[in-house]
């Protein structure tokens, strides 16, 4: 998306976020998936979402929980799906709770 046409402004971030796929989101029922977490290096981060540089592609609408540990000590976690993967990095939308739920819901229901 352009950036003049963003809705919201992105803020550039250079943190840590430990990454794993949300059990129950199409490549958690995939037979070589793993819950090991991955550890990508944020690039921006806005109130919708975030870009994250990654060493793989992800699949659109993939569903992942995110934890961020900032160094002072501060955690929180989000849960994000992939809108956009290219070469070295990935965009990511944040899910409202009951949003997740409408996803997991329809992921059950897609037959995979």
């Amino acid at each position: 998306m352009d950036k003049d046409n963003r809705q919201f402004q992105r803020v550039e971030m250079e943190e840590i976020v430990e990454v794993r796929f949300l059990p129950g989101s199409s490549p958690a029922r995939s037979k070589n998936y793993s819950n090991q977490p991955h550890y990508l290096k944020a690039k921006n981060i806005s109130k919708e979402g975030m870009c994250l540089e990654t060493p793989e592609f992800f699949i659109p609408n993939q569903i992942f929980k995110l934890d961020f540990r900032s160094i002072h000590n501060g955690q929180a976690q989000a849960y994000a799906s992939v809108v956009w993967s290219e070469r070295n990095a990935c965009g990511l939308r944040f899910i409202k709770p009951g949003e997740l739920l409408d996803e997991l819901v329809r992921e059950e229901k897609t037959p995979g």
